[in-house]
């Protein structure tokens, strides 16, 4: 009778657990989401948007260009997640020039914590030559662009100590960087073609950020997890002394 008491505080203890962090995990606020652009460092124009931009404007100075971001409120993340992402973007220049695309989101309140940001960008020069390489930066200033204030030239954030940003990655890369995010913060994805000849480069997958850290669930069942396998592991030897 004791063993059949002790079983069932268990069990019960463990599914109050699960079920306390279960609700205790964070659902992502409403974002705002602003993609800018520049040719030759001279900004030419933004849009924004709580969820997708559509990049079909056609020429942008002297570029065509075609595609679309997405962010956290777009649902193409997991739950848990702040994410951004340049998807299927295609573009053509006429010559040697340089088109840097500004991608940011702020008032984002999930996750929360100590996590990874994320990085990872592929594609491929489909005619001419040229770098691509993107920078991601996290920023707890929760302004668009991090810290950068104005929207008259997007630089990259900058500021003081909460600012964090991944390694300079190329096309088939990928960089992580711890980020301690607090409530509300922000995300800006930089993102600089450089063509060397006129072509035309695809980021046929896409060019992504994301932020996450562990959830509340998996944290709490690692924490609980061993003691209540001791507990069990007990119990099943006292019923063998019994017996």
């Amino acid at each position: 009778m004791q063993w059949k008491s002790l079983r069932r505080m268990t069990l019960a203890l463990g599914a109050l657990l699960v079920g306390a962090a279960l609700l205790a995990t964070p659902t992502p606020a409403y974002a705002t989401l602003e993609l800018s652009w520049s040719v030759n460092n001279t900004k030419l124009g933004s849009d924004a948007t709580n969820t997708m931009l559509a990049i079909n404007s056609g020429t942008v100075g002297g570029f065509a260009v075609t595609g679309s971001a997405v962010g956290t409120n777009s649902g193409a993340f997991a739950p848990g997640t702040a994410g951004m992402d340049l998807s299927t973007i295609s573009i053509t220049a006429a010559g040697p020039s340089t088109l840097t695309l500004y991608l940011t989101q702020n008032a984002l309140t999930s996750p929360l914590g100590l996590g990874a940001l994320n990085a990872s960008l592929t594609g491929h020069f489909v005619t001419g030559t040229g770098t691509v390489s993107m920078v991601s930066y996290g920023n707890d200033t929760n302004g668009l662009y991090g810290n950068a204030t104005g929207q008259t030239a997007p630089p990259p954030p900058t500021g003081g100590n909460t600012n964090v940003a991944t390694a300079a990655i190329g096309l088939g890369g990928s960089a992580s960087v711890n980020f301690n995010a607090t409530n509300p913060y922000s995300m800006t994805q930089i993102l600089t073609i450089n063509f060397t000849s006129s072509g035309t480069v695809s980021l046929s997958s896409d060019g992504s950020t994301t932020f996450a850290n562990p959830e509340p669930s998996t944290l709490v069942l690692t924490a609980v997890g061993l003691p209540l396998l001791g507990i069990g592991m007990f119990l099943r030897r006292r019923r063998r002394g019994e017996a």
